[in-house]
């Protein structure tokens, strides 16, 4: 008697998912050759491609799709396979979670998806286009280890746009994509954080074109403008000292009011002092 190439452990998972997970794709194409299946979901509802591309696998992902897997499945918690990645990607923003996204689009994954706090395409790839903007292109290329993360994010920002996507949906909490914009963390590259300094400005040019083209004056369900959002922002290991300070200044220009109150009757600036931020207060300073 053979073994049972599609064995599950007690998870629900089989060999062929197991090796999807772990991004081996020799071990995972020799599954597939000898007859695994590949339409399985495990006790979590996730199939074989839905692992593939959480770990921005792309090239199981390509094999997968070769073999007509669904490509718009949802597991148990309401992902997709495509959700599941841009999940993955507004955490690592790589390269490799990029080039998995787009073998998904091309594998007819539903550009439109929506992940179950609400999010979208948008808000995903706002945090990697805040991560990746940098006043030195080059030198943000040679912290990410030579990948272009700011062409990748601005290409799939652009695919998802001329698919029919909304710049100004809001998620669960009320955010739409320009709040996770101003909310993302200036972060280190995918080796984790480092000891050396990497402080740095994002790119004027690039928040304005942002701030240009989403609607700035949205509040969300708790009353927080997006000057409330950078108030109480968790200063981010590579953020420069007046990253927040230069954001805030910048909305302030172009007319959101620092005094609006939100919900509990806090304006802005009473959240950056309570959070300590001084340089955005500093802007408020009166001169002696």
């Amino acid at each position: 008697m053979g073994c049972d190439i599609d064995v599950r452990d007690d998870m629900g998972r089989t060999p062929l998912m197991n090796s999807c997970e772990r991004g081996n794709l020799a071990m995972t194409l020799e599954l597939m050759d000898a007859g695994a299946d590949i339409h399985a979901a495990d006790l979590s509802g996730k199939t074989p491609l839905h692992w593939a591309a959480q770990i921005a696998s792309g090239d199981i992902v390509t094999e997968l799709l070769k073999r007509s897997v669904a490509v718009n499945s949802r597991s148990n918690d309401g992902f997709t396979p495509l959700t599941r990645a841009l999940a993955a990607y507004a955490d690592e923003c790589t390269s490799a979670d990029a080039i998995t996204i787009n073998a998904l689009l091309e594998g007819g994954a539903d550009p439109l998806s929506i992940l179950p706090d609400g999010r979208t395409a948008m808000h995903c790839i706002a945090t990697a286009l805040m991560d990746s903007s940098n006043l030195s292109r080059q030198s943000q290329i040679e912290l990410d280890e030579d990948e272009d993360r700011f062409t990748d994010a601005t290409l799939l920002y652009q695919r998802f746009l001329a698919a029919g996507c909304d710049l100004n949906l809001a998620d669960h909490n009320g955010d739409t994509p320009i709040f996770h914009y101003v909310r993302a963390p200036k972060s280190w590259n995918v080796n984790g954080i480092s000891e050396d300094p990497c402080e740095r400005n994002s790119n004027p040019k690039d928040y304005a074109h942002m701030f240009a083209t989403h609607e700035i004056g949205r509040t969300n369900l708790v009353g927080d403008t997006l000057l409330h959002t950078i108030a109480r922002r968790e200063k981010a290991h590579c953020d420069s000292d007046d990253h927040e300070s230069l954001l805030f200044k910048a909305l302030v220009d172009l007319g959101i009011n620092p005094w609006q109150e939100n919900n509990d009757g806090q304006t802005s600036l009473d959240i950056a002092a309570t959070q300590e931020k001084t340089g955005i207060l500093a802007l408020f300073a009166r001169k002696e």
